[in-house]
């Protein structure tokens, strides 16, 4: 538990840096700082769920999907707890547990399958995140959290308010092989292996009823 508090204590030191003063660098390390001691070393917990598709095929995947598209993920923006049930943590005690979906600001580079507009900031929320407790992160197996400043190909359901959800393994997938990610632009051509094969996967997507 020492361990725990000081890791939560270099992290609230850091959330009060005055990042004005800083330059560029600066400010990129401290972001890196911050998601080092917020992230490391928590364990995780992973969730059990069944699929109507094979989730480990992509041509499933992205036909499932209402919109494929290649994302930059600017900020997280919070982590939001639904379906909150009431735990016994005691004969006396009971605590509120909440499952955890994580939401990010991403600005869309590239549409593959929809239509999203480019250029504009979007919110998109994530299946998983860190729990309330901050001790451990909840995740399908094989899933990971997005980080900030990196592109992903994300396949995303539309919501009955409008929203985007992604949710499940191989629906957030980071895109390793572009040169500059920091750089990247909506006019600027992608050129990455990645965003070809699921432009393929598009073309040949499997609609499963």
């Amino acid at each position: 538990m020492k361990a725990l508090s000081e890791r939560e204590d270099a992290y609230d030191a850091l959330c009060n840096v005055d990042t004005q003063s800083l330059d560029t660098l600066g400010r990129d390390c401290l972001r890196a700082l911050m998601k080092y001691f917020k992230y490391h070393d928590l364990k995780v917990e992973y969730a059990h769920g069944d699929f109507a598709i094979d989730m480990d095929n992509p041509y499933q995947v992205v036909g499932s999907a209402d919109y494929c598209f290649v994302a930059r993920v600017d900020a997280v923006e919070g982590v939001e707890y639904r379906d909150v049930v009431e735990k016994e943590t005691s004969l006396t005690e009971t605590e509120k547990v909440g499952t955890p979906y994580t939401k990010y600001k991403v600005t869309i580079l590239q549409n593959i399958k929809g239509k999203l507009s480019r250029n504009t900031p979007i919110t998109v929320t994530k299946f998983g995140g860190i729990k309330e407790d901050q001790k451990s992160v909840f995740l399908f197996e094989g899933d990971a959290l997005m980080e900030e400043g990196n592109v992903y190909v994300l396949l995303a359901h539309k919501q009955p308010d409008g929203s985007l959800l992604t949710c499940g393994p191989n629906t957030t997938v980071e895109v390793t092989d572009l040169d500059d990610t920091k750089n990247v632009t909506t006019t600027k051509e992608l050129k990455s292996g990645i965003i070809a094969k699921y432009k393929e996967y598009y073309l040949h997507e499997e609609k499963v009823e």
